[in-house]
């Protein structure tokens, strides 16, 4: 969601609120933005037409999802893969490929390798993986604590990204609170117990369409996921160390 925009930038818009949104394609496209009308802008489509008025708050400024897959050998097959590829495929759905990436890494070295040189190109990214008290768990290297995190980017990034974890209880503070201050972390969402498979899909998803498709905040969205994911597991927001 962007709170100020201003003519000549390129911005997200969801297609379900242009004329003919069936001939884009994706849920969301990128265009320049013509006029600004108090809190509205006016965004140049194809061949030479302009959109009508559109709130600030339904726009985007920058967006791109990276998922990771954090590789354990023995569940990958049966649920990492599938979890990730769903919501790969899901994304796929709001944007072409451009602005999404799956990346799949068995050590934090193979992450550190990548990340702070793409890092930029964000907005979210997706951690797939298995969790417990001690950190996410890598097949290669064991488990990563918010501290062993913290070393990937630096303590001054120039660039945040809002993360959701699916691993099993990485929403508790033990975890959460401290991944939450990384420099590089905007927000944590994540389950506070066991989550099955298809209900850590099913929210990533729900969270996605609410932000992206319905231009709500980042609590609003995250309530709204909650409250419409099945079962009794409940995702927390973490900001800055607390709990939302």
């Amino acid at each position: 969601m962007a709170r100020i925009i201003l003519p000549g930038e390129s911005i997200f818009i969801p297609t379900n609120l242009l004329p003919n949104s069936k001939a884009f394609g994706t849920g969301l496209i990128q265009r320049k933005v013509a006029f600004v009308e108090e809190r509205s802008a006016i965004l140049s489509l194809n061949d030479g037409v302009n959109s009508p008025p559109i709130a600030f708050s339904k726009l985007h400024r920058n967006l791109g999802i990276i998922i990771v897959r954090i590789g354990d050998f023995e569940t990958e097959f049966v649920l990492l893969d599938p979890l990730a590829k769903s919501i790969l495929h899901f994304s796929r759905l709001f944007f072409d490929d451009s602005f999404v990436k799956l990346l799949q890494v068995r050590s934090i070295a193979e992450l550190e390798a990548w990340l702070p040189q793409n890092m930029a190109t964000f907005s979210h990214l997706v951690l797939v993986g298995h969790c417990d008290a001690k950190g996410i768990k890598f097949s290669v290297g064991g488990n990563v604590t918010p501290t062993d995190f913290s070393n990937i980017c630096g303590h001054n990034p120039t660039h945040k990204l809002t993360i959701l974890s699916l691993a099993c209880e990485s929403g508790k503070a033990s975890f959460a609170k401290q991944f939450s201050k990384l420099p590089f972390c905007e927000a944590f969402i994540a389950p506070f117990q066991d989550v099955h498979g298809v209900v850590a899909s099913q929210f990533c998803q729900s969270f996605f369409a609410h932000s992206f498709l319905l231009g709500e905040s980042l609590t609003i969205a995250h309530r709204h996921a909650r409250q419409y994911t099945p079962g009794s597991t409940s995702f927390r927001l973490w900001r800055d160390g607390n709990l939302k």
